[in-house]
């Protein structure tokens, strides 16, 4: 049974629908006079790297620098030896056939393969709408309609709706769509951003689309682009009475537009905290523009207009009652956590201790309500929640760095912080955050999909687990939870801090190591079990190799 929220396009592909129109228009929209020229001088762009030598020079194995090069993020480079072409070819004068072949070099290559079936494009296009929609929801279903003017924003929900097919012929198909699609996109940039506002919105949403697709499947990439705001009170009623259908897509137009700049706002927080760097986007929040949920998944104009209609009379006479807004939680969130982010980058302790606060508001306002008899928490936010206070609490940067993310040198100059903070009470406190998110993340049905910032939560409740098992003093095994854990957000949460320690400490039988934790072992079994995620296999990989010694096949 689909979630309520879910909905998928009522007009889809259909038999008429012109699959070679819509190659021509991808053509079309990347086609320069050089892409015609033979790419013979260009090499695969898939090719792997050669691996560099596993033994460090000194004949020893550190396990750091086995955890650096497994690291999910980690790229492997060549070696530093590398042969001298002849002094001929060294020629320091620029010719005509050297910047030819520069040219050439320096040219798009968009792969002109045919797209698969439209049978397939309808499954992927399905599967988009049913599964990943929901959990980020920056296209308007019922208004959607696949079009040769939106040709690279449908090949971008095909290639994300591949990835719920369970077939792995699908998926590399649909990786094949968003290889194609990012190269079109880079190659059409410059053309769309003079055509008509719906077509450069479009593109706009296949670029955000393209890019969490890139990020999950743990090709990680950046992304910022557009404005909007206009919130719905200030819809005209004499238009919506008017024509009301013509209403409702101006305004879902509108809507799409906001939430394309919520996404981007969301991926970028995801990215700059996952590599611990600043968000790139700097803008004043516009959650408060944010449509609720009644609306966006209005199925008609006129449920769309009864809908409306209600909000703005209850506007007018001053009625506060809140209107269910998933996607808008999720996104004030996300916002706080690049907040806390900024903060840890600046190193602004005294703001950091502020977002404390906010994020305890936030709890309060958005999470303590949130019982069984609710609506799903389709987001977990509950989760995130954990993990954003998380962040203001320790630095991530420094627990990857001591786990061995740079190698073992690094991770040298990082121990005497980790054993600092294991032994702390903030380091209990993260420890019984960490359980907490874990606690919410378990609790996810397995026919839901997780919410794109699973992967990362999980990731960041194993660091925390396994830094404060790892770097513990054994004697603190007893005294531990007679410390006070007066922590008041979790006493507002309703958290027993003791209970829950004792629970992640275990029996002293079982050692003090982190592989000896059976609450840690089911942190990385659920992350390698997480959806469709390819970073979160990714991720899983690595902490096998950390926590067991493990080498991935």
């Amino acid at each position: 049974m689909l979630e309520s929220m879910t909905q998928i396009p009522t007009c889809l592909a259909t038999e008429d629908f012109d699959i070679d129109a819509l190659n021509a228009a991808i053509n079309a929209s990347t086609t320069m006079p050089a892409l015609l020229q033979d790419s013979a001088t260009k090499g695969p762009t898939s090719d792997r790297l050669p691996q560099t030598g596993d033994n460090p020079t000194d004949g020893t194995k550190k396990s750091e620098d086995s955890v650096c090069r497994h690291w999910f993020t980690h790229l492997e480079v060549p070696g530093t030896h590398h042969e001298l072409p002849d002094r001929a070819s060294r020629a320091t004068v620029v010719d005509e056939r050297y910047r030819q072949n520069l040219s050439e070099r320096l040219q798009y290559r968009v792969p002109s393969d045919p797209l698969p079936s439209t049978d397939f494009l309808n499954m992927c296009i399905q599967m988009y709408f049913a599964r990943f929609n929901p959990i980020f929801p920056v296209v308007h279903a019922p208004t959607f309609r696949p079009s040769t003017e939106n040709a690279l924003l449908l090949l971008s929900i095909c290639s994300v709706g591949s990835l719920f097919l369970g077939s792995r012929n699908g998926i590399a198909c649909g990786t094949r769509i968003f290889e194609t699609l990012n190269k079109a996109i880079l190659a059409s940039w410059e053309s769309y951003i003079t055509k008509a506002e719906p077509e450069i919105r479009s593109m706009s949403q296949a670029a955000l689309i393209g890019q969490v697709f890139g990020y999950l499947s743990g090709w990680v990439r950046t992304n910022r682009v557009l404005r909007s705001h206009q919130s719905t009170h200030e819809i005209e009623r004499e238009k919506i009475e008017c024509d009301p259908e013509e209403a409702w897509t101006n305004w879902a137009v509108k809507e799409e537009q906001r939430r394309l700049t919520a996404g981007l706002v969301i991926l970028d927080s995801e990215i700059s905290d996952l590599f611990s760097s600043e968000p790139c986007m700097r803008r004043q929040s516009l959650k408060s523009s944010i449509s609720d949920d009644e609306l966006w998944t209005a199925p008609t104009a006129a449920d769309w207009s009864r809908s409306l209609t209600r909000q703005q009379s209850a506007h007018m006479h001053g009625n506060t009652m809140v209107k269910q807004n998933n996607f808008r939680e999720y996104f004030s969130l996300e916002e706080i956590g690049g907040s806390v982010c900024d903060a840890r980058t600046s190193d602004d302790s005294r703001a950091l201790q502020s977002l404390q606060n906010v994020l305890e508001e936030f709890y309060c306002n958005n999470i303590a309500h949130r019982g069984s008899s609710a609506s799903p928490d389709i987001f977990c936010l509950r989760a995130l929640w954990h993990v954003t206070f998380l962040s203001t609490l320790v630095d991530f940067d420094r627990l990857e760095l001591v786990v061995g993310r740079e190698g073992h040198k690094e991770s040298q100059r990082h121990v005497s912080f980790a054993r600092t903070w294991a032994n702390s009470p903030d380091g209990c406190r993260c420890a019984v955050h960490a359980a907490m998110a874990f606690r919410c993340l378990e609790s996810l049905p397995m026919a839901r999909e997780p919410p794109i910032h699973t992967p990362r939560c999980l990731h960041r409740a194993i660091l925390v687990l396994y830094c404060y098992l790892q770097f513990r003093v054994i004697s603190d095994r007893i005294d531990v939870t007679q410390q006070p854990l007066n922590f008041s957000e979790l006493k507002d949460a309703g958290v027993n801090c003791e209970k829950l320690l004792a629970e992640i400490n275990g029996p002293s039988m079982w050692g003090t190591k982190p592989m000896h934790s059976s609450m840690l072992c089911h942190f990385i079994d659920l992350l390698r079990r997480l959806g469709h995620w390819g970073l979160a296999r990714q991720q899983a990989a690595m902490w096998e190799v950390i926590v067991y010694g493990l080498s991935p096949s």
